[in-house]
């Protein structure tokens, strides 16, 4: 971003999509935590568990979820 304001160079798409995946998925994390009614309940977002069918390789996800990574 300091390369925009500074020298007016411009940011590549995939850095804007990428910017603006991270401000998405850190509004939907915030709603969420907010939304947790206690602290189990907090808990339990951060708690990763296995949510592959019976028989497939673990896939390891939390409710929370995580933040995109560039390039995916």
């Amino acid at each position: 971003m300091t390369r925009k304001s500074e020298k007016s160079t411009a940011i590549p798409s995939n850095i804007t999509t990428w910017r603006n995946g991270i401000r998405s998925k850190q509004a939907a994390m915030e709603t969420s935590i907010t939304n947790a009614s206690d602290t189990p309940a907090l808990e339990t977002l951060y708690t990763y568990v296995n949510t592959a069918d019976e028989g497939d390789p673990p896939v390891m996800e939390r409710p929370l979820g995580e933040f995109p990574v560039l390039g995916s």
